[in-house]
């Protein structure tokens, strides 16, 4: 055998190994870090989460304001610095392989489930504040808002429960409030947890509903009917509610009273959440169509094929998962691909719609965060803002927005007349009609 052989021979081995042995670390879950940055990113931290190996999983990991809350299927609820990975406190919450939704938090209190039962913690130190048990399981995870936990029920009840009076100087310690538990029936059950906006609380429903009620008294606020289920939760950036439905549309409503401003025709099933981050709204079809829409408006300004999930965002970038469950990096001007980092083992793909750190783990409890290199501190996105009615009434070009229809406040609100067709040319879908109040 000639040298030049030996030499090609020996090179090809040393890859034939090699390749392996890199496929084999991205399998066990940690992206190495030369293959971060040949994507302009950092591994910032790696924890693992104690997680009963073997046996035990991950059921829910959710960003909350700066917090990751971490919850396993081993009833072990796991409240993370999501900027440093510092464990603040661990809390046993109920019985193992009891069904659980995801946990949720408030400036104040952290809240989590388990089988028919609500715990609410104490956000500092972990610290049980009560227990109470529900009159059914919940649908999905529950919101805090204007001093009171709200829950949506398998019934198709939601149920709201006064939170504790922080403490004062006449009372060191927190006092619970007794006050009848506040009830409201929507038509149908959610399957996403609620939000709260500033003047209701509001939850889509898998009969298509958008149901709002006042947090106060949980009186009817409106109704705002789409065609099909409502599954993805629901995005608010005031003024604005974004809701999207199975039957292909993402809807614009105006939180006050559920008057639509515009709807998008995505061309199929919307299932993921819609996304907002700084001024646009980013829509993933079930058939893995991402859409950038101005907020507004709801006008397309581009559009990429194979996407299934938002990540992370930042000002230049924005980071998703592709239809084989790899991390994909795209321009946020242009939609243009970047780069794609296989992380097909990662199963956990937390969305983060809050700064631009990227959140990846496994069931089995490992979660890391990657950054841009160049962001030692995280980039914090901030509040949109929106054109309001007033400013929309004044002189515009022509095709600027979509055509306004008359004012139809007095008249309730129907569903769409069968005829239309919900898959229709999206830029004529766009330019939607005015929403209706159900009285």
């Amino acid at each position: 055998m000639s040298r030049i052989a030996v030499v090609l021979f020996g090179i090809g081995s040393v890859l034939a190994i090699a390749s392996p042995a890199s496929a084999q670390r991205l399998r066990g879950g940690i992206i190495p870090e030369n293959v971060a940055q040949q994507h302009g990113l950092h591994r910032a931290w790696v924890i693992q989460v104690a997680v009963d190996p073997g046996v035990g999983r991950v059921d829910y990991a959710v960003l909350n304001d700066g917090l990751l809350l971490i919850q396993t299927d081993q009833a072990t609820l796991h409240v993370l610095d999501a900027e440093t990975r510092r464990t603040l406190w661990k809390a046993q919450v109920g019985r193992r392989r009891s069904p659980t939704s995801a946990p949720t938090c408030g400036a104040e209190h952290v809240i989590a489930t388990n089988g028919a039962m609500l715990y609410l913690f104490d956000r500092r130190d972990g610290r049980l504040i009560w227990e109470k048990k529900l009159e059914s399981v919940p649908s999905a995870g529950a919101v805090i808002g204007a001093g009171r936990v709200y829950v949506p029920l398998v019934s198709g009840m939601v149920v709201g429960y006064r939170l504790p009076e922080p403490p004062d100087d006449e009372h060191p310690a927190e006092r619970e409030t007794f006050e009848r538990v506040l009830h409201f029936r929507g038509n149908g059950m959610a399957d996403a947890p609620p939000i709260f906006t500033e003047h209701c609380v509001v939850w889509g429903t898998d009969k298509g509903d958008v149901c709002a009620a006042t947090g106060d008294e949980m009186l009817g606020k409106f109704r705002f009917r789409s065609r099909q289920a409502i599954s993805a939760p629901l995005a608010y950036f005031p003024p604005f509610i974004y809701a999207a439905s199975r039957d292909g549309y993402v809807y614009g409503l105006r939180d006050e009273r559920g008057r639509k401003r515009w709807q998008f025709s995505a061309g199929n099933p919307v299932i993921e959440r819609p996304v907002v981050i700084d001024d646009a709204l980013y829509a993933i079809s079930e058939t893995g169509d991402l859409f950038k829409l101005t907020l507004d408006t709801g006008l397309e300004e581009w559009s990429v094929s194979g996407i299934s999930r938002f990540v992370a965002a930042s000002q230049t970038k924005l980071y998703m998962v592709d239809m084989a469950g790899r991390l994909v990096i795209l321009d946020i001007g242009t939609g243009a691909r970047l780069g794609a980092i296989p992380t097909e083992y990662l199963k956990l793909k937390i969305i983060n719609t809050q700064t631009d750190r990227i959140y990846l783990g496994s069931p089995s409890g490992m979660i890391q965060c990657l950054r841009e290199r160049e962001l030692l501190e995280p980039i914090r996105h901030t509040l949109p803002e929106l054109v309001t009615d007033d400013e929309e009434a004044g002189d515009k070009k022509d095709g600027d927005k979509p055509a306004a229809e008359p004012d139809m406040e007095d008249k309730p609100d129907m569903p769409a007349d069968d005829d239309d067709n919900p898959f229709a040319d999206k830029a004529a879908a766009a330019a939607g009609e005015e929403m209706k109040d159900d009285e």
